[in-house]
Protein backbone atom coordinates (compact mmCIF):
# COMPACT_ATOMS: atom_id res chain seq x y z
CA UNK A 1 0.00 0.00 0.00
CA UNK A 2 2.66 2.34 0.81
CA UNK A 3 4.50 1.36 -2.69
CA UNK A 4 0.94 2.39 -4.48
CA UNK A 5 1.10 5.86 -2.54
CA UNK A 6 4.47 6.67 -3.22
CA UNK A 7 3.91 6.15 -6.80
CA UNK A 8 0.60 8.18 -7.04
CA UNK A 9 2.26 11.12 -4.79
CA UNK A 10 5.09 10.78 -7.99
CA UNK A 11 2.36 10.75 -10.42
CA UNK A 12 0.90 13.78 -9.22
CA UNK A 13 4.23 15.83 -9.27
CA UNK A 14 5.04 14.88 -12.09
CA UNK A 15 1.48 16.29 -13.78
CA UNK A 16 2.04 19.30 -11.41
CA UNK A 17 5.77 20.18 -12.77
CA UNK A 18 4.32 19.53 -16.78
CA UNK A 19 1.54 21.90 -16.22
CA UNK A 20 4.21 24.42 -14.48
CA UNK A 21 6.65 23.43 -17.98
CA UNK A 22 3.41 24.35 -20.36
CA UNK A 23 2.12 27.55 -18.56
CA UNK A 24 6.43 28.76 -18.37
CA UNK A 25 6.17 27.95 -22.12
CA UNK A 26 2.70 29.63 -22.96
CA UNK A 27 3.73 32.88 -20.69
CA UNK A 28 7.10 32.83 -23.02
CA UNK A 29 4.76 32.99 -26.27
CA UNK A 30 3.30 35.55 -25.19
CA UNK A 31 3.33 38.82 -27.26
CA UNK A 32 3.95 41.96 -25.00
CA UNK A 33 3.03 44.81 -27.04
CA UNK A 34 3.27 48.13 -25.33
CA UNK A 35 0.22 49.46 -26.00
CA UNK A 36 -0.78 53.33 -27.70
CA UNK A 37 -2.17 54.26 -30.78
CA UNK A 38 0.39 54.58 -32.57
CA UNK A 39 1.90 50.61 -31.74
CA UNK A 40 -1.89 49.16 -33.03
CA UNK A 41 -2.44 51.45 -36.24
CA UNK A 42 -1.77 48.44 -38.25
CA UNK A 43 -4.20 46.01 -35.97
CA UNK A 44 -6.45 44.56 -38.28
CA UNK A 45 -10.70 45.87 -37.33
CA UNK A 46 -13.72 42.97 -37.64
CA UNK A 47 -16.72 43.53 -36.98
CA UNK A 48 -18.90 41.29 -34.81
CA UNK A 49 -22.29 40.17 -35.67
CA UNK A 50 -24.50 41.73 -32.84
CA UNK A 51 -27.66 39.96 -33.75
CA UNK A 52 -25.91 36.51 -34.15
CA UNK A 53 -23.55 36.98 -30.66
CA UNK A 54 -27.14 37.55 -28.81
CA UNK A 55 -28.20 33.98 -29.93
CA UNK A 56 -25.27 32.38 -29.14
CA UNK A 57 -26.11 34.16 -25.50
CA UNK A 58 -29.08 32.68 -25.62
CA UNK A 59 -31.40 36.48 -26.54
CA UNK A 60 -34.08 34.84 -28.33
CA UNK A 61 -34.77 38.17 -30.53
CA UNK A 62 -32.03 39.12 -31.61
CA UNK A 63 -29.66 42.49 -30.80
CA UNK A 64 -32.73 44.21 -30.30
CA UNK A 65 -33.12 43.14 -26.58
CA UNK A 66 -29.59 44.13 -25.64
CA UNK A 67 -30.29 47.64 -26.41
CA UNK A 68 -32.49 49.58 -23.61
CA UNK A 69 -35.45 50.85 -25.42
CA UNK A 70 -35.28 54.41 -24.56
CA UNK A 71 -32.85 56.93 -23.56
CA UNK A 72 -35.08 57.64 -20.60
CA UNK A 73 -34.19 53.38 -19.63
CA UNK A 74 -30.44 54.12 -20.23
CA UNK A 75 -30.12 56.74 -17.86
CA UNK A 76 -32.16 55.45 -15.57
CA UNK A 77 -30.20 51.87 -15.17
CA UNK A 78 -26.75 53.38 -14.68
CA UNK A 79 -26.15 54.75 -11.19
CA UNK A 80 -23.08 56.90 -12.35
CA UNK A 81 -22.96 59.56 -15.66
CA UNK A 82 -20.11 61.10 -16.23
CA UNK A 83 -18.36 64.00 -18.86
CA UNK A 84 -14.95 62.35 -19.62
CA UNK A 85 -11.97 62.30 -22.13
CA UNK A 86 -9.89 59.68 -22.51
CA UNK A 87 -6.02 60.09 -21.40
CA UNK A 88 -4.29 57.82 -24.12
CA UNK A 89 -3.22 55.33 -21.14
CA UNK A 90 -4.86 52.14 -22.08
CA UNK A 91 -4.19 48.32 -20.89
CA UNK A 92 -4.92 45.17 -22.25
CA UNK A 93 -6.86 43.09 -19.50
CA UNK A 94 -7.67 39.87 -20.11
CA UNK A 95 -8.45 40.55 -24.04
CA UNK A 96 -10.40 43.48 -23.43
CA UNK A 97 -9.21 46.97 -23.04
CA UNK A 98 -9.07 48.96 -19.96
CA UNK A 99 -9.19 52.63 -20.66
CA UNK A 100 -8.24 55.43 -18.57
CA UNK A 101 -10.34 58.94 -18.71
CA UNK A 102 -10.56 62.23 -17.20
CA UNK A 103 -13.53 63.75 -15.45
CA UNK A 104 -14.49 66.52 -15.86
CA UNK A 105 -18.46 66.40 -14.90
CA UNK A 106 -20.08 64.47 -12.67
CA UNK A 107 -23.91 64.08 -13.82
CA UNK A 108 -25.20 61.59 -11.51
CA UNK A 109 -23.71 59.58 -9.10
CA UNK A 110 -26.41 57.59 -7.00
CA UNK A 111 -23.88 55.83 -4.36
CA UNK A 112 -22.15 56.72 -1.75
CA UNK A 113 -18.59 56.54 -3.04
CA UNK A 114 -17.21 59.27 -4.56
CA UNK A 115 -16.28 59.24 -8.46
CA UNK A 116 -12.01 60.38 -8.69
CA UNK A 117 -10.62 62.50 -11.13
CA UNK A 118 -9.51 59.70 -13.08
CA UNK A 119 -11.57 56.56 -14.00
CA UNK A 120 -11.09 52.83 -15.46
CA UNK A 121 -13.59 51.91 -18.05
CA UNK A 122 -13.66 48.71 -19.93
CA UNK A 123 -14.56 49.64 -24.10
CA UNK A 124 -16.49 47.15 -25.53
CA UNK A 125 -13.66 45.88 -27.96
CA UNK A 126 -11.68 42.64 -27.88
CA UNK A 127 -8.03 42.48 -28.65
CA UNK A 128 -6.55 39.11 -29.81
CA UNK A 129 -2.87 39.93 -29.38
CA UNK A 130 -1.31 37.12 -31.59
CA UNK A 131 -3.39 37.69 -34.85
CA UNK A 132 -3.03 41.83 -34.19
CA UNK A 133 -7.08 41.96 -34.45
CA UNK A 134 -9.49 44.50 -32.81
CA UNK A 135 -12.98 43.04 -32.87
CA UNK A 136 -15.91 45.45 -32.21
CA UNK A 137 -18.44 44.38 -30.34
CA UNK A 138 -20.57 47.20 -31.02
CA UNK A 139 -20.43 49.90 -33.52
CA UNK A 140 -18.67 52.06 -30.63
CA UNK A 141 -15.28 52.77 -32.28
CA UNK A 142 -12.40 52.92 -29.76
CA UNK A 143 -12.38 56.60 -27.66
CA UNK A 144 -10.26 58.93 -28.99
CA UNK A 145 -8.07 61.18 -26.87
CA UNK A 146 -9.28 64.59 -25.94
CA UNK A 147 -12.65 63.76 -27.41
CA UNK A 148 -15.77 64.36 -24.71
CA UNK A 149 -17.98 61.36 -23.62
CA UNK A 150 -21.01 60.82 -21.56
CA UNK A 151 -20.38 57.50 -19.78
CA UNK A 152 -23.07 55.57 -18.59
CA UNK A 153 -21.66 53.11 -15.71
CA UNK A 154 -21.87 51.35 -13.02
CA UNK A 155 -19.34 50.37 -10.21
CA UNK A 156 -17.09 47.52 -10.56
CA UNK A 157 -19.25 45.11 -7.97
CA UNK A 158 -17.32 42.80 -5.84
CA UNK A 159 -18.07 39.58 -4.16
CA UNK A 160 -19.07 39.31 -1.25
CA UNK A 161 -15.90 39.85 1.78
CA UNK A 162 -13.79 40.90 -0.93
CA UNK A 163 -11.52 43.82 -0.72
CA UNK A 164 -11.12 45.87 -3.67
CA UNK A 165 -7.60 46.33 -4.66
CA UNK A 166 -6.65 50.23 -5.67
CA UNK A 167 -6.84 50.09 -8.66
CA UNK A 168 -10.37 48.50 -8.99
CA UNK A 169 -11.41 51.48 -6.90
CA UNK A 170 -11.03 53.16 -10.33
CA UNK A 171 -12.41 50.52 -12.47
CA UNK A 172 -16.18 51.07 -13.72
CA UNK A 173 -18.32 48.74 -15.90
CA UNK A 174 -20.37 50.26 -18.72
CA UNK A 175 -23.89 49.77 -18.20
CA UNK A 176 -24.93 48.64 -21.24
CA UNK A 177 -21.49 47.58 -23.02
CA UNK A 178 -23.46 47.87 -26.65
CA UNK A 179 -24.62 51.30 -25.76
CA UNK A 180 -22.97 53.25 -22.92
CA UNK A 181 -20.87 55.49 -24.12
CA UNK A 182 -22.23 58.64 -26.12
CA UNK A 183 -19.69 60.77 -28.35
CA UNK A 184 -20.62 64.85 -27.90
CA UNK A 185 -18.94 65.15 -31.14
CA UNK A 186 -21.07 66.95 -33.42
CA UNK A 187 -21.80 65.76 -36.19
CA UNK A 188 -20.36 62.36 -34.53
CA UNK A 189 -18.28 60.77 -37.72
CA UNK A 190 -19.04 57.59 -39.05
CA UNK A 191 -17.49 54.73 -41.24
CA UNK A 192 -19.27 51.68 -42.57
CA UNK A 193 -17.65 48.29 -42.08
CA UNK A 194 -20.35 45.46 -43.08
CA UNK A 195 -19.61 42.54 -41.11
CA UNK A 196 -17.36 39.66 -42.56
CA UNK A 197 -16.14 42.38 -45.16
CA UNK A 198 -12.11 43.13 -46.05
CA UNK A 199 -10.54 43.91 -42.95
CA UNK A 200 -9.59 47.62 -42.41
CA UNK A 201 -6.40 48.29 -40.70
CA UNK A 202 -7.29 50.61 -37.44
CA UNK A 203 -5.10 53.44 -38.62
CA UNK A 204 -7.96 53.34 -41.53
CA UNK A 205 -10.86 54.08 -39.00
CA UNK A 206 -9.21 55.63 -35.59
CA UNK A 207 -10.54 58.76 -36.27
CA UNK A 208 -14.32 57.99 -36.38
CA UNK A 209 -16.52 57.74 -33.63
CA UNK A 210 -18.93 55.13 -35.14
CA UNK A 211 -18.03 51.82 -37.07
CA UNK A 212 -21.73 50.68 -38.28
CA UNK A 213 -22.92 47.48 -40.21
CA UNK A 214 -25.62 48.79 -41.97
CA UNK A 215 -28.43 51.46 -42.04
CA UNK A 216 -31.02 50.25 -39.37
CA UNK A 217 -27.72 49.95 -36.83
CA UNK A 218 -26.96 53.56 -37.56
CA UNK A 219 -30.62 54.67 -37.35
CA UNK A 220 -30.51 52.74 -33.90
CA UNK A 221 -27.61 54.37 -32.67
CA UNK A 222 -27.37 57.97 -33.59
CA UNK A 223 -31.22 58.45 -32.60
CA UNK A 224 -30.34 57.24 -29.16
CA UNK A 225 -27.44 59.16 -29.00
CA UNK A 226 -29.85 62.45 -29.69
CA UNK A 227 -32.36 61.11 -26.93
CA UNK A 228 -30.13 60.70 -24.69
CA UNK A 229 -28.01 64.26 -25.24
CA UNK A 230 -31.49 65.71 -25.14
CA UNK A 231 -32.66 64.16 -21.99
CA UNK A 232 -29.84 65.20 -19.87
CA UNK A 233 -30.31 68.91 -21.00
CA UNK A 234 -34.13 68.35 -19.75
CA UNK A 235 -32.89 66.99 -16.51
CA UNK A 236 -30.67 69.60 -16.27
CA UNK A 237 -31.97 73.01 -17.84
CA UNK A 238 -30.10 75.37 -16.23
CA UNK A 239 -26.41 73.69 -17.30
CA UNK A 240 -26.67 70.14 -18.85
CA UNK A 241 -23.54 69.84 -17.43
CA UNK A 242 -24.58 70.20 -13.34
CA UNK A 243 -23.88 67.90 -10.65
CA UNK A 244 -26.56 65.32 -9.68
CA UNK A 245 -26.42 63.24 -6.57
CA UNK A 246 -23.09 64.12 -5.42
CA UNK A 247 -22.59 67.56 -3.18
Amino acid sequence: MKKVNRVLAVLILLVILAGIIVALHFRRDIPMIPWSDDTIEEFLVEKIDMEAEMKEMGESNGSQDVFYSTASDLEQKSSILVLASPTGKREVFQESILTELEVSNILKNENDRPIQDHILVFEPIAVNLWGKVLSLKSPLNLMLRGKEYILCLNFYEKPENYHLKDIEQSMYLLSNPYIGIIPLEDPPSSVYLPTGDTNPSYHEIMDYAYVFSNDSEETLYLTLRENFIKLIAELSPRDPLSVRGQE
